[in-house]
């Protein structure tokens, strides 16, 4: 009768190791493909609470929520709040979602914006949310009118390469509040030069655009101004026939040389 040869045990512990190589090798490629597309898109505004429009604000703070984590990106700076609370709400993110705590000193029937350009970016890209605007009243009316236009350089007639602080100021305003008071209304141009107010209250007021660069919304001694000698009237944003206004940033001419 014929026996099988005996095993060697050497022999089959390589065999199942070369196994256990292969099995682990066809997982790994199943379970982690390699590369995969760039997230190349910004954030997207789930939820806001209390509701964007909401009337009769009165709660401490409001949150937006994302459709994923982020981060806050110089919020001083690129959160533009209509008009100016002092001080200062201030900005914290949790998870997915941005916390605006509110001051106490919120004036009664006013219409408030709250601009995001580009404050928002995801965690992992760093893509940003260009624009969003969040509104409240604390009244029983929101204001809506709207007025747009364009700031060009005045010397090259093209969009400067660092964006203008767009304000409004009551009609009868002084010639001075631009240096001294704070404006009723805020809002920055785009690449283009372009703006837009947004939320305004009916009514006529003196329009200005400054280089801004110490961002405290008031004209400094070494920055450009633009201004319109006449006054300007915000329309509906239905109104098809609205004006575009036009302004020219320029450094004022030093009197005396």
């Amino acid at each position: 009768m014929l026996s099988n040869p005996p095993v060697n045990p050497v022999s089959l512990k390589k065999f199942f190791i070369g196994l256990l190589l292969v099995v682990v090798a066809a997982c790994a490629r199943q379970g982690y493909p390699e590369g995969g597309p760039v997230d190349r898109e910004p954030p997207k505004v789930v939820d806001v609470t209390p509701a964007n429009g909401t009337l009769n604000f009165a709660a401490k703070s409001f949150a937006i929520t994302f459709d994923e984590y982020c981060n806050i990106v110089d919020a001083d700076n690129n959160i533009l709040v209509s008009p100016p609370i002092k001080p200062k709400p201030t900005y914290t993110m949790r998870g997915h979602s941005l916390r605006v705590a509110l001051p106490d000193t919120l004036q009664p029937n006013t219409t408030y914006l709250f601009q995001f350009k580009g404050a928002i970016a995801d965690l992992n890209e760093g893509n940003k949310l260009q624009s969003f605007e969040y509104a409240f009243s604390t009244g029983s009316i929101i204001d809506s009118m709207t007025l747009s236009g364009t700031v060009l350089d005045a010397y090259t007639l093209l969009p400067r390469k660092d964006p203008a602080t767009l304000v409004l100021y009551a009609a009868d305003a002084t010639d001075s509040a631009i240096a001294k008071e704070q404006p009723l209304n805020i809002t920055r141009s785009d690449d283009s030069g372009r703006f837009t107010f947004s939320h305004i209250k009916p009514g006529s007021y003196r329009l200005f655009a400054i280089e801004d660069a110490d961002k405290n919304l008031l004209l400094g001694g070494n920055e450009a101004i633009a201004f319109l000698d006449s006054v300007v009237t915000p329309t509906a944003p239905s109104d098809s026939t609205a004006q575009q206004y036009r302004l020219l940033l320029s450094f004022e001419e030093q009197k005396g040389q």
